[in-house]
């Protein structure tokens, strides 16, 4: 601690002038300053800022980013008696305006680039100037400057008429930074120069021993608060020498390194990687560098190790926030190491660790709420006194970090009291996930978040970043098996290109589930609440019933043919007609079968009536090629895809008594090889079927899988992109999605009127997005066409205008580009045939649509359909379509299915199924098995039985890699999912005939295991009778020992418990040797003395080296510290 240094600024200014004047104080890329030049210019500045108007407490915002000028004002306005309050110079310009509102600043000091945003926001009044731009040409260079301005390197370098005050006490208001809003919107934390200073004097110049002959480089962002009081005041008061920079290109601050000779670096884990990734290819040294200072996150054991090894450079981290003005806990540089802690408290700083519950302080190793005291501990938040209320209680600053500390005090930071996520209970920190997945091989960087779940409330959610070589998913899975227990593996990772984070580098959490990301991996197999259409083979009898009379109707040149092939295939009564209306005669049979074989649209519609209560018939209509089953399927005729969808919109309304069955055949196929199909298609009783190749079958809606390869890769959509629809809340929202997830800055939005409602309105993006407005449909299209001439060759297409001929247009126009995609969108229950009015135009139109999209993929032209049944489901499923390629998408989140509800059958497969019946044991099939393996030898006999094990957990693994699973691996490390683990036993119940519990892949946790465990069952090599009991005493006492127990004297199992009771042996021994502790230091007769023993002897497990942390889904960290 240096209480000396908590000296006013203005003070500290004019003796480093006189100690140091030539000397650099701060140069950014265009500009140095001396220390003598700091202090006349920032005195200069002060008072020109108070012949202004400034006056004390009023708030200055300092949006100049990483420059001189920025290190200048934030000293300055000090001087003036201002609060100074440093804005993020690449906010959005409503976050800007924002924060400019909320902290009603009176003026402002930016760059050219955001003056306009400050003119607007900041009100004139009375004043002349209200925003001093710092990088303008000024009036010399011939540029003006706009009114409400002045040029900040004129009025820094010439004389004010006010003099700066320089009064401004150590306890008064000076800066006002706003907290990084991870959660929603920012607080603005107030604190005095004596807060900041405190730290300054108490660990920014001590721990990292920073001296005037220092040279620092700063890539952080000088408007954090981080920045402002390591850099801009740690500087400034020891006499050091900063360079200024900014730190988006790693290769930028290695030059920076090499030119200034740094000694002392600031930066992210990211550019301490990149540095590392250079030494190992090319040898890189730097010999000034002494120390490296770690913001935004706690420094991996594995990156700390690598970059000392590297460069003989330790690496310092530090914990603190916003509210206690830097560090609360810091790492030593000379200091103990322990893995993943973020150090000591700095002097002076109280620091407790306590239930949020009751407020109780925790012993060492437990986890609770980190609680701060101090003279570094803000003043409050800015006009926000329920907030500073919540958070400073009694003298005690209430973080809502979760820490736990060990017995010689260093801390660990769990996570936020926020972010746990509580899953079935279990309370589970981001952060740990989170370290881990950095930890694994091809990880450059890892976020997790919760996520709703129906049954266990909330579970992980992953996000990880690549590195330059890729991730392998297999790889990373099981590392994260290694370090995490079963529950705290993400039940999702999704791979991104980058996180959110704050500029201090905390992961903004609420933004995780916006990203642009493909999804790799899903415990379920299958992404949440998307579909696709299937085809699988339908089992049904073709037996004909005697008593069914079928009628066909059509021109006899297409009815002959069917007739005939009908009786050919054992129907006795097949009669033909030309139309309908002649085939409503009185039938002579109980029930009979209509085939209509040939028809149209209004046709059916008009022959629907006829239906109405004739429920004893059937009525069947044949479409040709309509469905898409096959690649073979061609661009089905018009015609055809409007009585699909008239049937369809039939089948929805249920406004006919007869069952109605869509029979869609291939458009050149003969009568004769489907007229069995037919048949078999009636007797199903099933809605819609297709015939190909004499195959009957039916679709399915199957949930989408997760499909992880290399090769899959998401189309960039970063060129200009036409949106149809964006008058409605569909379209507005998805071209919103495109310019805030994909990157598109050229939109051609096309809408159906001139009026646009003001809620969709709302939804469609304005700034930084070059945007054409076009009025156009399929029947007028020559707007669009002569917006095309002016815009060039198109990106993509998303097509979300209920209008299929506007889709042939666009594909029409399109033709000449190279597009990444052609999405085409259309609604979820048209598609699936539901029709509420009872009437068929929509779905007309969803058939059609996806008729346009079939013709493309068939010409060998990107097109896509998505099925949407919300405006709000759009975006994720339009990401996960084009992140798949696939076809066509439906996008149908759960609901909720009562008993005895009618599920359509194109649904039913994903439906909730009731839990599978335990498979029964089976003598015959076990004698079968035993007599298959009384033929071979023990080692052949295992072998078998493994393989078969080996078989069926790959067969309920929905994430098996193309390795076979060694006979040794656990089968928690393959990621069963408890319904797995009881079908695995299921399975093997009917291969083995055996009665097995469902824990039988727990009892015998690898393949080698149970398949001995199953050949000593088939065999009965460990069948014994029961012994006989007598009766028990109710009233003798008894003592229940777990039968896993194990304790000190060698006690393992109930009877070495009893026996060493009975015996009266003494456990009690000295330190065991074989647990890797340091014994030299363990013991010291001091009771008080921290990190020792006052006892040297105890009771300790035998052989507890040999523990297997992994096996019972224990961390390496977590096993430690139980030892």
């Amino acid at each position: 601690m240096l209480p000396d240094l908590i000296t006013p600024l203005s003070v500290i200014l004019r003796e480093n002038a006189g100690r140091f004047p030539d000397k650099i104080a701060f140069e950014d890329d265009r500009h140095a300053v001396t220390y003598r030049e700091l202090d006349a210019r920032t005195r200069r500045l002060a008072g020109h800022l108070v012949g202004l108007g400034v006056r004390r407490g009023d708030r200055v915002a300092l949006c100049l980013g990483n420059s001189v000028a920025m290190v200048e004002s934030y000293l300055a306005v000090v001087r003036a008696g201002g609060i100074g309050v440093p804005i993020n110079p690449q906010a959005a310009p409503a976050e800007m305006k924002y924060l400019l509102a909320d902290s009603a600043a009176t003026l402002a000091l930016t760059g050219t680039a955001n003056a306009e945003t400050f003119l607007q926001s900041i009100p004139r009044a009375a004043r002349e100037v209200s925003v001093v731009v710092a990088d303008a040409l000024g009036p010399d260079a011939g540029h003006t400057l706009p009114p409400g301005t002045v040029a900040y390197e004129e009025i820094v370098a010439t004389e004010p008429v006010t003099e700066a005050p320089d009064d401004l006490g150590l306890d008064e208001v000076a800066w006002m930074f706003y907290t990084s809003g991870t959660t929603g919107r920012p607080k603005g934390v107030l604190s005095t120069q004596r807060n900041c200073l405190y730290s300054v004097a108490s660990c920014y110049i001590p721990v990292p021993g920073l001296t005037e002959h220092d040279r620092v480089l700063w890539p952080l962002p000088l408007f954090h608060s981080l920045s402002h009081i390591a850099c801009v005041l740690s500087v400034t008061v020891s006499g050091a020498t900063a360079r200024i920079m900014d730190g988006s290109s790693a290769d930028d601050i290695l030059t920076a390194l090499r030119e200034n000779r740094s000694t002392l670096l600031a930066g992210v884990p990211t550019t301490y990687h990149h540095l590392v990734g250079i030494a190992h290819r090319t040898g890189l040294s730097l010999p000034d560098l002494r120390i490296g200072l770690v913001g935004g996150a706690v420094t991996g054991p594995g990156l700390r190790r690598s970059f000392e090894a590297a460069f003989g450079v330790p690496l310092v981290d530090a914990y603190g926030s916003t509210e206690t003005c830097g560090a609360i806990t810091i790492n030593p540089p000379d200091g103990h190491v322990v893995e993943g802690s973020c150090g000591l408290p700095v002097p002076g700083v109280g620091v407790r660790i306590v239930d949020p519950r009751t407020g109780q302080e925790v012993p060492a190793g437990q986890e609770g709420e980190v609680w701060v005291s101090g003279p570094n501990v803000m003043v409050g938040y800015h006009n926000n006194p329920q907030a500073t209320a919540e958070v400073l209680q009694d003298g005690w600053f209430h973080t809502g970090d979760l820490a736990r500390r060990d017995e010689a005090g260093y801390f660990t930071i769990c996570g936020r009291l926020k972010d746990v996520i509580i899953r079935g209970g279990e309370n589970i920190h981001p952060d740990e996930i989170e370290a881990a997945l950095r930890g694994a091989e091809g990880v450059a960087d890892a976020a997790v978040a919760g996520m709703p779940h129906d049954t266990l409330g909330e579970v992980p959610v992953a996000w990880v970043v690549p590195g330059p070589d890729g991730v392998d998913l297999t790889r990373l899975l099981d590392h994260c098996r290694t370090q995490l227990s079963p529950y705290k593996l993400p039940e999702r990772i999704h791979e991104a290109r980058t996180i959110p984070r704050t500029a201090s580098g905390k992961v903004i959490r609420r933004l995780l589930a916006d990203l642009p990301a493909r999804l790799r991996y899903a415990a379920d197999g299958h992404y949440e609440g998307l579909v696709l259409r299937d085809w699988s083979g339908a089992a049904v009898s073709s037996d004909v019933p005697e008593e069914l009379r079928w009628a066909v109707v059509g021109r006899d040149a297409v009815t002959d043919g069917l007739a005939a092939a009908l009786r050919k295939a054992g129907v006795a009564d097949v009669r033909q007609y030309a139309d309908l209306s002649t085939s409503r005669t009185t039938p002579d049979a109980a029930t009979y079968v209509t085939v209509l074989a040939e028809a149209d649209a209004d046709t059916l519609t008009s022959a629907r009536a006829g239906w109405a209560e004739d429920t004893g018939s059937r009525l069947v209509v044949l479409t040709r090629g309509v469905m898409g089953v096959t690649d073979r399927d061609g661009t089905p005729e018009r015609a055809e895809v409007a009585l699909w969808a008239a049937a369809r919109a039939a089948q929805a309304d249920g406004g006919h008594g007869a069952p109605l069955t869509i029979v869609d055949v291939e458009a050149s196929t003969p009568e004769s090889e489907y007229a069995e199909a037919l048949i078999a298609a009636v007797a199903s009783g099933l809605p819609q079927l297709a015939v190909r190749d004499g195959n009957l079958l039916r679709p399915r809606l199957v949930r989408l899988p997760v499909v992880d390869g290399p090769d899959l890769a998401t189309p960039a959509l970063d060129g200009p992109v036409i949106v149809t629809g964006a008058d409605t809340k569909t379209g507005a929202a998805l071209a919103r999605h495109l310019v805030t997830v994909h990157g598109t800055r050229h939109l051609v939005l096309v809408q159906a009127t001139d009026t646009v409602d003001d809620r969709v309105r709302a939804e469609l993006p304005a700034d930084g997005v070059e945007i054409v407005r076009v009025v156009a449909d399929g029947s007028n299209p020559l707007a669009l066409r002569a917006a095309l001439t002016r815009t060039g060759p198109v990106t993509a297409v998303v097509h979300t205008a209920d209008d299929p001929e506007f889709a042939r247009t666009l594909d029409d126009l399109t033709a000449d580009d190279d597009l990444a995609a052609f999405v085409v969108v259309t609604d979820a229950a048209a598609l699936l045939g539901a029709q509420p009015d009872g009437l068929a135009p929509t779905v007309v139109t969803a058939a059609l649509t996806e008729a346009v999209v079939r013709d493309r993929r068939l010409r060998g032209l990107p097109g896509s359909l998505l099925a949407l049944g919300r405006p709000d489901e759009g975006p994720g499923a339009f990401d996960a379509l084009i992140e798949t390629g696939t076809p066509a998408l439906m996008a149908l989140w759960p609901t909720t299915i009562n008993p005895g509800d009618r599920v359509r059958t194109l649904l039913d497969t994903l439906t909730e199924q009731e839990p599978r019946a335990t498979a029964q044991a089976d003598e015959t099939i076990t004698a079968a098995l035993r007599a298959r393996l009384a033929d071979l030898v023990e080692r052949d006999q295992l072998a078998l039985l493994g393989e078969m094990i080996r078989q069926e957990a790959a067969s309920v693994h929905t994430h098996t890699s193309a390795e076979p699973t060694p006979a040794g691996r656990s089968f928690r490390d393959l990621g069963l999912s408890s319904l797995a683990v009881v079908e695995l036993r299921n399975r093997l119940t009917k291969r083995t005939g055996l009665r097995l519990p469902a824990t039988v892949t727990f009892d015998h946790p690898t393949p080698e295991a149970l398949a001995g465990h199953l050949r000593a069952r088939v065999l009965g090599l460990h069948e014994a009778a029961m012994e006989a009991t007598g009766a028990a005493d109710p009233a003798e006492p008894i003592a229940i020992v777990g039968m896993a127990c194990r304790l000190p004297g060698g006690v393992a199992s109930p009877q070495d418990l009893w026996r060493l009771v009975s015996e009266g042996r003494d456990v009690v021994s000295g330190f065991p040797e074989d647990r890797g502790w340091d014994l030299d230091s363990l013991f010291d007769a001091d009771p008080e003395k921290t990190g020792t023993s006052y006892a040297d002897q105890g009771g300790f497990l035998r052989e507890a080296g040999l523990f297997d942390a992994g096996f019972f889904g224990i961390s390496p960290r977590e096993a430690l510290a139980m030892d």
